[in-house]
């Protein structure tokens, strides 16, 4: 999906001597005035145009490129699924834990734009812009609606299509999951052992290497809308109506800033 670091994935990835990966193939295709997802031939020559070029340099044996879950796989499911169990494709899934990180990183974007990837700290301050989120139901709504999207990508093409998924917080240097997370995408596409190092991408971290909240002006709402939705957390099988990425985004609210305020809920929060 946008924003959960595929851009660092790939890049990582691709220090892989067997392992080459292309960027975003359908960038610009969807909205106004892009190409669209009507007919999935354009697509595929897309597709094939990227296995062949990357295929034709010396020591490639896995060739692959992004595509992010709203890039015609509601529209062309069953083409695209066609095709890739022709093509013994593999899908490697690529989260976030943290869905709230992603919702403030894609805020971000928005509001400047240019700035997606920034490749200094000076572009990095310029993209880290004050937000203010929707709290309340609308924050709850906005949080499930990656969860749901997620599953409905992921349900047109399992169990037929091999996959795995890897969360991009293990992937980044620092995490106790780095070598374990790195060892099982590369054993899974069937790839030599690899040693990934952490290496200077050609980004900077905006937010993740920072609090949760660091950039959100209604900070105090947004963690009252969370607690409201965490209640009890301890009981959560009571609480099967929230969506378990919104549970791991309260833990990692508590850890930061300790117990949840005592507050009552945000205005207009309905636990649905």
């Amino acid at each position: 999906m946008q924003r959960s670091g595929s851009r660092y994935f790939v890049h990582q990835l691709s220090t892989h001597p067997e392992i080459v990966s292309d960027g975003e193939l359908f960038v610009g295709w969807g909205g106004e005035g892009g190409r669209g997802y009507a007919d999935f031939g354009p697509m595929k020559k897309e597709i094939e145009q990227s296995f062949d070029r990357h295929c034709a340099i010396a020591g490639t044996k896995f060739a692959g490129f992004k595509w992010m879950t709203n890039q015609g796989h509601d529209e062309r499911r069953h083409a695209i699924k066609k095709y890739m169990l022709n093509r013994g494709v593999k899908l490697v899934y690529l989260w976030r834990r943290n869905v709230l990180r992603q919702l403030i990183s894609n805020l971000a974007n928005r509001r400047t734009v240019g700035l997606a990837h920034p490749e200094s700290r000076e572009d990095a301050a310029k993209a880290d812009v004050d937000l203010e989120l929707p709290a309340g139901g609308d924050l709850i709504h906005a949080l499930k609606k990656i969860e749901r999207q997620r599953r409905r990508v992921r349900s047109y093409y399992h169990p037929e299509v091999k996959e795995t998924a890897v969360f991009y917080e293990d992937l980044i240097a620092g995490s106790p999951r780095y070598n374990d997370s790195w060892a099982r995408v590369v054993k899974f596409l069937g790839a030599a052992p690899h040693a990934f190092e952490p290496s200077a991408a050609d980004t900077v971290i905006i937010h993740q290497s920072r609090p949760t909240l660091a950039s959100v002006r209604n900070a105090d709402e947004v963690r009252a809308t969370l607690e409201a939705a965490c209640r009890n957390q301890r009981d959560r099988e009571a609480h099967a109506h929230v969506a378990a990425d919104i549970l791991v985004v309260c833990d990692e609210l508590q850890r930061e800033y300790g117990a949840f305020p005592e507050k009552p809920p945000a205005a207009g929060y309905v636990a649905t």
